[in-house]
């Protein structure tokens, strides 16, 4: 079992309290998270204040060699980190190792942009009497970014928040998901050794505490957030005392229109890898409900479930595997509520299996007044025209 330790100010600190984090699958301990406690957030943002001035005096040039050298880190230990975010996180090895890709991607995307970071130079002879003026703009760090990293694709998020934030000259403190922790902490070992200053790159551990502590204090100047929309709207309540930037990417119930011209066999295979197989489903922008032209609605189903069907369903570590267990047991508590209530609504089964499995199929009345607005139930929709 790992101890794994926050990166705050150059130093791996622990926490008198920590919480487990286990394989969603099998219930084993893979490691301890510490929870950050007040004075160790603030530590943090204290200390990002000087890396802050560090990280924005740094030349382009330099910053950019700094964002692809974590790249071929990144690269360089894709196994090892896609075994561990699988382990943690319950998605299919195949997709983490899609996703640690993705991140390596990501580092070296925002390298390239680190040098196109530019200002404009504007003619002022509109303006009578200014006919050899112009106006200069320069575009200057925001200074402190806090980075709230959701579980769901947690090493291409982080890499989309605090890349994006080192290319521009920030100093950046990274919140890992508490739910899967320890591939991010691993990370942050890599950036460690590609030379990030010490306090320009931090990662403290916690729960939404920790969260609503950055979003409140006045030494952040920016809250990225990807997570739930009730989330959201606590952390920009709290960020609006301070009149920081808030940046938020939530939750939505996102709807698939099948027309009566559509291909049925195309149009199965999105929902199946968009509300199924990828993520597990756990997706904020996956398939949450799908309009069928009435006419369509038998072959669909069937189509449907042929295709889910196929999906293997299993140990997240196994390159077979398509659909691996849900990030935790609540999870799977709330798709198998969310099934009861469609049922209690007058849903039915299309298929035999248990209803968890991803190859059931419920079937709305079009006069079921019942549907929760965002869920991860796998269910689609009968609508008629």
């Amino acid at each position: 079992m790992a101890e794994m330790k926050m990166l705050i100010d150059g130093g791996w600190a622990d926490s008198a309290e920590s919480v487990e984090i286990r394989n969603p699958a099998n219930r084993e301990v893979l490691g301890r998270m510490p929870v950050a406690s007040a004075e160790q957030v603030e530590q943090s943002v204290q200390a990002a204040q000087r890396g802050r001035r560090e990280i924005a005096a740094m030349p382009a040039h330099q910053r950019a060699e700094l964002l692809f050298g974590i790249a071929d880190r990144l690269a360089a230990r894709t196994g090892e980190l896609s075994g561990l975010l699988a382990a943690e996180n319950g998605k299919p090895i195949r997709q983490t190792r899609e996703e640690v890709g993705a991140a390596v991607r990501i580092f070296r995307g925002f390298g390239e942009e680190a040098k196109r970071i530019f200002g404009r130079q504007i003619p002022l002879d509109a303006v009578p009497g200014l006919e050899a003026h112009f106006a200069v703009t320069v575009r200057e760090p925001v200074g402190v970014v806090a980075a709230i990293v959701p579980f769901n694709y947690p090493v291409e998020l982080y890499a989309h928040k605090a890349a994006a934030a080192l290319a521009a000259g920030n100093a950046v403190i990274v919140k890992p998901p508490e739910k899967c922790p320890l591939t991010l902490l691993e990370v942050a070992r890599l950036t460690e050794e590609a030379g990030v200053p010490a306090a320009g790159h931090q990662m403290i551990t916690g729960g939404a505490e920790t969260a609503q502590q950055l979003a409140r204090s006045e030494g952040v100047d920016l809250i990225s957030l990807t997570g739930g929309t009730e989330a959201g709207r606590q952390l920009a309540q709290l960020a609006a005392k301070t009149l920081k930037h808030v940046l938020l990417e939530l939750g939505a119930n996102d709807v698939m229109i099948v027309c009566e011209d559509a291909d049925l066999e195309r149009a199965t295979e999105a929902v199946v890898l968009g509300r199924l197989a990828r993520g597990n489903g756990q997706i904020c922008c996956a398939v949450k409900r799908v309009f069928v032209a009435d006419r369509l609605y038998d072959e669909f189903a069937h189509s449907l479930e042929r295709q889910a069907g196929e999906l293997v369903v299993g140990d997240q570590l196994s390159e077979e595997t398509d659909v691996g267990p849900l990030i935790n047991e609540a999870a799977a508590e709330a798709v198998e509520a969310a099934i009861r209530a469609a049922a209690s609504a007058g849903a039915r089964s299309g298929s035999a299996a248990d209803a968890a499995e991803p190859s059931s199929i419920p079937r709305f009345s079009p006069r079921s007044r019942r549907m929760p607005r965002r869920s991860s139930a796998r269910c689609s929709g009968r609508s008629r025209r």
